[in-house]
């Protein structure tokens, strides 16, 4: 027996009853499919974000505290959680926080500051630092060795030459 035969010696009540239980049977599943859908794109966009961060936070580059120039301007990073990494900056508004989701780090170019003050020697200065070396190993050389008195078979002077 269909449906309609079913609704046909039914009162009002009972048909919309019967037809609303046939409706959510056929509703149901294509709704749990459409959550379901909606949960594994949700999980697959958690999952990059996660993966990233973490990429991120491990992959020993940069840490927490460190100065980066962020695109183009300076800057420190203050957090790496494992969905969004904070900036901190100076700006013609104060010091603001900037919020960049960890999948979205690969599209912004970050520098890092390693020591404002460091610099590369010149020629010169590598010259200077290389005859410094030699003056000290040759002030060490001329210079003798004491060696304790009390150790085990061996008292006096030596040099460093091994020479008694």
């Amino acid at each position: 027996m269909d449906l309609a035969q079913q609704v046909q010696g039914m009162s009002q009540a009972e048909s919309f009853s019967m037809l609303g239980m046939h409706l959510t049977d056929m509703i149901v599943p294509w709704l749990a499919i459409l959550i379901s859908i909606a949960a594994a794109f949700w999980f697959k966009e958690f999952a990059q974000n996660l993966a990233a961060g973490l990429s991120f936070k491990w992959g020993g580059n940069f840490r927490e505290g460190d100065q980066v120039i962020m695109d183009g301007y300076e800057a420190m990073i203050i957090k790496i959680g494992s969905k969004e990494t904070v900036f901190g900056r100076y700006t013609d508004k104060g010091y603001t926080w900037q919020y960049v989701p960890n999948e979205k780090l690969e599209f912004h170019r970050l520098e890092k500051i390693v020591h404002r003050d460091l610099h590369l020697d010149t020629d010169i200065e590598k010259g200077q630092h290389i005859i410094e070396l030699m003056s000290k190993a040759q002030q060490a050389y001329k210079k003798p060795l004491e060696v304790d008195k009390n150790a085990e078979g061996q008292t006096g002077r030596y040099d460093n030459r091994g020479n008694g």
